[in-house]
């Protein structure tokens, strides 16, 4: 039995400038916090849209800790823009790109809507087109999001020594209580090898030297 799956097809263009896009965004220090950026599953293209003189546009929902919708009036526009001016300027430095204000619009452009928040203060929407030149920059390592980094890992515990006629008697089922002692391990991580020390009780790695094995 053979079953189909409907997965979306993404042009490999639009798949890089994601991972382009986010990458660069991620981290990046704006007063205090730092940026968070993310794709959604189903983009909110709600207005209103600030277009930019290159075809990317920017939507504000949030500014200070406060809802906010750019205004249709262009003088309140202004006013509000200008608060978000820090934050455009180091989405502008990110991503190697100049956001030059160009008119207010009701619909973003075709192509990738990123979500950056900075924490509970700010959050904004960046449509870019697919094939918008950039030139990203490295952001600086921002520790403040290292606990929303997955990593894959194994961690290999070496098991207490026993003598090799009880070994042949253990089947399938079978509980082997090891104690509540601390157990050499071993880490593995980011292709990097770390020993340590595993203990039981508090499910805790405790890093003894770092090397590669």
């Amino acid at each position: 039995m053979s079953a189909e799956l409907n997965l979306p097809a993404v042009d490999p263009d639009e798949a890089e400038m994601r991972r382009v896009v986010v990458a660069a965004l991620s981290g990046v220090r704006a007063g205090d916090t730092v940026l968070a950026a993310r794709i959604e599953r189903a983009p909110d293209r709600r207005g209103g849209w600030l277009r930019f003189a290159n075809g990317a546009a920017l939507a504000i929902d949030r500014l200070d800790g406060a809802p906010l919708r750019l205004d249709d009036d262009a003088i309140t526009a202004a006013t509000q823009i200008e608060r978000a001016e820090p934050l455009i300027a180091a989405i502008e430095a990110a991503l190697g790109v100049a956001l030059v204000p160009e008119a207010l619009t009701m619909e973003p452009p075709a192509g990738l809507i990123v979500t950056i928040e900075q924490g509970t203060a700010a959050r904004l929407r960046l449509a870019l087109p697919v094939g918008l030149p950039l030139l990203p920059a490295r952001p600086e390592f921002a520790a403040e999001i290292v606990g929303g980094v997955s990593l894959p890992m194994t961690l290999a515990v070496d098991g207490p020594r026993i003598a090799p006629h009880d070994a042949a008697s253990l089947e399938p089922g079978d509980l082997l209580l090891v104690g509540g002692a601390t157990l050499p391990a071993r880490l593995a991580v980011a292709g990097r090898s770390i020993a340590g020390r595993y203990d039981p009780a508090t499910h805790r790695f405790h890093i003894h030297s770092i090397g590669a094995s």
